[in-house]
């Protein structure tokens, strides 16, 4: 799950992933390209909504995954799956907030996951380094204090849930297409290429 339908990089198809979506896809620092764009970024810069029809956007679309969450798993389940998804978006805010940059609130896509679109993406290597891996450090908080949660409540559910998001963190850190993973790695890549030789 961002990995994130929505937090794409023109340089690849949108696909689901639990990551963030820059709306710039340029992502340079020292002449160092890390991502391509095309007239995709621009066409989607035209129909970003105004704030208050983000926020509107954001509270329809979370109340549509949770009803389908609610219709599969039952309620405790799907409470728990939203809030996951929202931790794990919280890391990339939070990443955001101390870098003094704005984006969209958080986008969610039933069976999918999550994504924000990015105002304006970091131009440092090391800034874009923390936001990819925000998300998902957060996410595996989240799945420990579930799994620490069942183990001293002896309840099966959290510990499933734990396990989970769990999993869903780690898949979000393999380095391929829009996930988290890929984008850590492009921000690693740049920093080494920008140091100076020894």
């Amino acid at each position: 799950m961002s990995s994130s339908p929505l937090h794409s990089d023109a340089a690849h198809p949108p696909q689901p992933s639990f990551a963030v979506q820059p709306l710039d896809a340029h992502h340079r620092h020292e002449g160092h390209s890390l991502a391509a764009t095309d007239g995709t970024d621009a066409f989607l810069t035209s129909l970003r909504p105004p704030a208050y029809q983000a926020m509107a956007l954001s509270a329809v679309s979370a109340l549509v995954s949770f009803a389908i969450y609610e219709s599969m798993f039952g309620v405790p389940m799907a409470l728990g799956m939203m809030a996951g998804l929202a931790v794990h978006e919280a890391g990339h805010l939070w990443v955001l907030r101390r870098l003094g940059l704005s984006s969209s609130p958080p986008i969610f896509v039933p069976l999918l996951g999550a994504a924000v679109h990015l105002k304006q993406p970091p131009l440092n290597p090391a800034d874009q380094l923390h936001l990819a891996l925000a998300g998902p450090a957060f996410g595996l908080v989240y799945s420990a204090l579930c799994v620490l949660t069942g183990l001293v409540t002896d309840s099966t559910l959290p510990m499933l849930l734990g396990a989970l998001f769990a999993f869903v963190n780690c898949f979000d850190l393999v380095p391929l297409g829009p996930l988290d993973g890929a984008r850590a790695l492009r921000a690693w890549r740049a920093m080494r290429s920008s140091r100076p030789p020894r």
